[in-house]
């Protein structure tokens, strides 16, 4: 009696374990976009209540009064304007997104080395902003102002030294090598695992740091929040490229 009751405890563990380790596939809710939206119409003082997709996606707040604010686009895609410069402006679609998203999530799941490197990469640019400062002076005398919590500031270059730097010699990486354009004025980084795969890293836009202008010092405030630009970070070069950017340049090596 006690080896039937110990084979079906070991039967238990074991489908509860298959069960646990079961992949289950990403919803709206878990992008970064979604949670970045949820955020700022919660902070006008509108708990959620749900979102519409379309070319894009808008994320609403409603309040008990019945009143709702929503955030984002549901007719245009999602733009960035990779350090607020319009020249190297992008647009791509919710179901470019949600792809790239969807793909690094699984890949993510069904590998730790691929899910340690992802990780390495959050982590850079958690700590890291794009230093404005150095490259522009605030007009009128206004100062550029960085979040108390930032451990780096850089520029492309720095972006993809640090990529480099804590990507290289993780478990499954083989090579990680910097990519330039002088077209786009740009860098960023392949990062070629053991088993021949490539992850095309562009951690600057990864990261996506814009700024706002303070309407009462007048001074510049750097966004310290990463975006986590799911097509910044991919095994898919198509959509690494979007926009005609990065390999579209023509020039990048």
């Amino acid at each position: 009696m006690k080896k039937f009751i110990s084979a079906l405890i070991l039967i238990f563990i074991s489908f509860n374990s298959a069960f646990a380790q079961r992949y289950i596939p990403p919803s709206v809710e878990d992008t970064p976009e979604f949670k970045r939206l949820k955020v700022m119409v919660e902070a006008d003082g509108y708990p959620y209540s749900h979102y519409e997709t379309g070319v894009g996606l808008i994320v609403w707040g409603k309040r008990s009064d019945g009143s709702g604010k929503g955030w984002g686009s549901k007719n245009e895609g999602i733009v960035r304007i990779p350090g607020n410069d319009q020249n190297k402006a992008y647009t791509i679609t919710w179901t470019q997104y949600f792809l790239a998203f969807s793909e690094m999530h699984k890949a993510c799941f069904e590998d730790i080395n691929v899910r340690k490197i992802k990780e390495a990469v959050d982590q850079i640019v958690r700590d890291t902003d794009y230093d404005y400062a150095n490259l522009f002076k605030a007009p009128g005398g206004a100062k550029w102002v960085f979040h108390p919590d930032v451990k780096n500031k850089g520029v492309c270059d720095d972006y993809a030294n640090l990529v480099t730097e804590k990507v290289s010699g993780l478990p499954g990486v083989s090579k990680v090598t910097k990519v330039s354009s002088r077209t786009g004025n740009h860098s960023w980084n392949e990062i070629h695992l053991t088993d021949g795969r490539i992850i095309y890293c562009d951690a600057t836009w990864y990261d996506t740091n814009g700024y706002n202008k303070d309407p009462k010092t007048g001074n510049y405030i750097i966004d310290h929040e990463p975006h986590y630009m799911p097509t910044m970070f991919t095994f898919n070069k198509e959509l690494f490229s979007l926009g005609k950017t990065h390999y579209e340049w023509g020039d990048a090596k």
